[in-house]
């Protein structure tokens, strides 16, 4: 948004009229919708002198299909616009549930339709115009009556029905859609994907040495909150917590996370934001997290488990004005996707015996199949990173376990040339946590003489958003 200048924004003036054509109920005829300049926070220049008038708007529309036209003037230069495309329901069961929002394409490279929203409260039609020659936005906003609003719900219903999508679809479509940044020519999204990679340290003595990325333990713990009463209430206002803009109302991905152990709570979100006109929309997913040793055996095994579960996964909007922040989408957060865990850094006689990748509810593509790396060096070293374990220790599907043919240090030591298996490693690429409680496990058996074990472990993910 750095060249964007200037929006215009359309204002109901009561002079204007909006009528069903008397001989085709499909037609929706708007008289006069004149625009007066708003200014947007981070843009200084426009080309526009501040009027801007759509008149003779002529809208079609058909079991879900929209065709228009009318005359845009502005400097008083007059052009023609003609747009056509899909309506859809908005969805989601946030406070848009009930609007109808549109896939729209106009017949101009010189403009460009950044939303077509029809509100069911307060019935109000926003179409959002960019210029593109002029580096600016137009919106023109007009009342409907009841009748009028009903009509193209049932055909928006009609068109999802036609094209066959399901929830999952309906919001891969709606989230984009809804976005005033995503079909313009002047501005553009950061990259779709980001990772988060942190690793920690744990022993036996039930410590964990809490690494955050950039900032405070607390705020996660905020952030989780938050969400909480979103889900309860649907909305949330951000007056009431210590959360930094970045999470929500700053541009571009945010993330952070806190490791527990045992009975301690621990958590690490991931989300998106794009600021919109006097709001930003997020797509967040918050992760229950915890890493827990298991106990020891009589024979000194013991299992080393790092559990990631998505327990929130929203798109929300904040209204910059009032703070509020409200859901637009349940189960609308970013994916998370593309797993990497790692478990490393043993020493002494400790060494890993097997690893098992579990996981309930997790999305598949592809073949599905986990891959699966060991670290196998010389006896007396040790591995100090991820990156490090990279022997091919074959591969399988969740919930199958990777042994080794030798269990304890002397074993493969003997057995495999001064060499003993230091380090663990699964990478699942195909897999992606996308519904409320899906989560993945992962587990590392290790084999310690004297019952005391340190190590280090790593998590890896990508998330993406879809605006």
């Amino acid at each position: 948004m750095n060249n964007l200048s200037i929006l215009l924004s359309g204002l109901l003036m009561a002079s204007l009229t909006s009528e069903v054509d008397a001989n085709d109920a499909d037609k929706i005829e708007f008289t006069e919708i004149e625009g007066e300049i708003t200014e947007i926070e981070g843009f200084t220049e426009t080309q526009s002198d501040g009027s801007a008038i759509l008149s003779n708007l002529e809208l079609f529309h058909n079991q879900g299909e929209v065709d228009a036209k009318g005359s845009f003037l502005l400097n008083g230069v007059e052009s023609e616009l003609e747009f056509e495309g899909l309506l859809y329901p908005f969805g989601g069961k946030g406070f848009r549930d009930d609007d109808v929002i549109g896939d729209i394409e106009i017949m101009d490279e010189n403009y460009n339709i950044l939303q077509f929203l029809i509100e069911n409260e307060g019935k109000f039609l926003t179409i959002l115009v960019e210029d593109v020659k002029n580096q600016s936005w137009f919106k023109f906003e007009e009342e409907l009556d009841n009748s009028l609003f009903d009509n193209i719900l049932k055909g928006a219903e009609v068109s999802l029905e036609a094209n066959s999508l399901n929830d999952r679809e309906q919001f891969e479509k709606v989230a984009p859609l809804y976005n005033v940044n995503n079909n313009s020519d002047i501005i553009s999204e950061e990259s779709e994907t980001d990772t988060l990679e942190q690793s920690y340290n744990a022993n036996t003595d039930k410590e964990i040495d809490i690494q955050s990325r950039d900032i405070s333990v607390q705020n996660v713990s905020e952030v989780g909150v938050a969400l909480n009463e979103l889900k309860i209430t649907g909305s949330a206002n951000l007056d009431d917590y210590s959360i930094p803009n970045s999470v929500f109302r700053n541009s571009g991905w945010s993330y952070d996370s806190s490791i527990a152990d045992y009975s301690d709570g621990g958590g690490t979100y991931h989300s998106y934001s794009t600021t919109q006109v006097g709001s930003t929309i997020t797509q967040i997913s918050f992760m229950d997290t915890g890493a827990y040793f298991q106990g020891f055996t009589s024979s000194g095994v013991n299992r080393f488990d790092v559990t990631t579960t998505l327990a929130d996964s929203l798109m929300v909007e904040l209204d910059h004005n009032t703070n509020e922040l409200s859901i637009l989408y349940y189960g609308g957060g970013v994916d998370i996707r593309d797993f990497e865990n790692g478990m490393f850094a043993l020493t002494g006689e400790n060494v890993f015996r097997n690893q098992t990748l579990n996981g309930s509810n997790v999305s598949e593509s592809g073949n599905g199949a986990v891959s699966f790396l060991v670290g196998l060096v010389p006896h007396g070293s040790t591995i100090t990173d991820l990156v490090d374990i990279i022997g091919d220790n074959g591969s399988d599907n969740l919930g199958n376990t990777i042994g080794f043919t030798h269990s304890t240090f002397e074993d493969q030591r003997r057995n495999l040339d001064g060499r003993v298996y230091r380090g663990i490693r699964a990478v699942a690429s195909n897999h992606t946590l996308s519904s409320e409680g899906a989560n993945l496990t992962f587990q590392g058996e290790i084999h310690s003489p004297d019952h005391d074990i340190t190590l280090d472990y790593s998590i890896k993910h990508v998330a993406r958003h879809n605006l």
